[in-house]
């Protein structure tokens, strides 16, 4: 079970993070060092460390970098073929690599395809997170190639793929329910924007990824501010016994009553929250929300139409009427009475 929220510090004389809880990390997208300081410098008060893109980068000073920054750091390098942008040689990029491990930073971010360099990095002073994404698809075997990258040596298993449905969030999530060690998995995109939040549910997620704020580059799609994940959705405090409430419609992810809906839980104190799940045009979802209700504590679901709500409950898996306003309708799927907050 994740533990109470709070500001993460490491101990004297250690590089690496052991955490009791699922990290809320920022991702770093700037073009130098000095942005990127002024970057990690904001992001401080709200995430619990940073990935520092330095593919993206026109130059960095890693030992600066490293040195002054206000929260432990993923160092990230990564080449084309993984999605990124590194123009030099793979020689120096491994380099880099190995000088952010001497270094010290938490974690080193390694692509599966290089993962025979792994020897080469001092595992003393970092851990090396051994990742693999897929930007158009989800992959089919995503448990298999994570027994791939554990074998390897891995520290930590990153495993990303894109999500063209609402079904593929169910792998990801499958991942992290039975992930054996530290594991971020990730589906991209609009329809798998649920599992950077569900990963708090599961104590193997070692972190999710956020964007510094509503106008920063995305270093990958589907990611939503540090604020939204504090805010509205008050990930840091989600445990495993946090009830689910899924928001089901095709534009999920914009729809004001998500945001009304986790504000009234939040004002009434209740462990719950109402999770956008959008699913494409057209696509089938009984069969997904079956499977996502065996992966979590999914209280129900709402889906807006015309008249209304319409509610889903495991126990009653078919769609009926529910009350129309979003406070009853929450209501009604978590068994609490709907009741004023005294002195508002």
């Amino acid at each position: 079970m994740n533990c109470a929220p709070g500001r993460l510090s490491l101990p004297p004389g250690s590089s690496t993070i052991h955490p009791t809880m699922t990290l809320l990390a920022v991702s770093i997208a700037a073009p130098d060092t000095d942005s990127a300081l002024a970057a990690l410098q904001r992001a401080a008060d709200g995430a619990d460390l940073a990935e520092l893109r330095l593919d993206l980068m026109h130059e960095f000073d890693l030992p600066r970098l490293l040195q002054t920054s206000p929260l432990p750091l993923v160092v990230t390098c990564r080449p084309p073929r993984e999605g990124g942008r590194w123009q030099g040689s793979e020689e120096d990029r491994l380099d880099v690599l190995r000088a952010a491990a001497d270094l010290g930073a938490a974690y080193v971010d390694l692509e599966w395809d290089a993962r025979a360099q792994l020897a080469s990095l001092n595992r003393q002073r970092s851990r090396v997170i051994v990742s693999r994404h897929d930007f158009t698809r989800m992959p089919a075997a995503l448990s298999g190639q994570a027994e791939v990258l554990w074998t390897a040596g891995a520290d930590i298993v990153k495993l990303v793929g894109y999500a063209n449905w609402l079904a593929d969030v169910v792998p990801v999530l499958e991942l992290l329910r039975n992930a054996p060690g530290p594991t971020v998995a990730i589906a991209m995109g609009a329809c798998g924007l649920a599992t950077r939040l569900l990963a708090f549910c599961y104590p193997g997620a070692l972190l999710s990824f956020a964007a510094l704020d509503d106008t920063a580059n995305r270093t990958a799609p589907g990611q939503i501010s540090i604020a939204t994940m504090n805010d509205v959705y008050r990930v840091r405090s989600i445990t495993t016994s946090t009830r689910i409430i899924g928001w089901l419609a095709e534009d999920a992810n914009d729809a004001p009553a998500v945001v009304t809906g986790n504000a009234w839980l939040a004002a009434r104190g209740l462990d719950a929250r109402l999770i956008p799940l959008q699913n494409a045009a057209e696509e089938e979802t009984g069969a997904t929300l079956a499977r996502l209700a065996q992966l979590l504590p999914l209280a129900g679901c709402l889906m807006p139409v015309a008249a209304g709500l319409h509610r889903w409950t495991p126990s009653a898996p078919q769609w009926s009427l529910a009350p129309p306003e979003i406070a009853s309708a929450l209501a009604e799927l978590l068994a609490v009475q709907l009741e004023p907050i005294h002195g508002t």
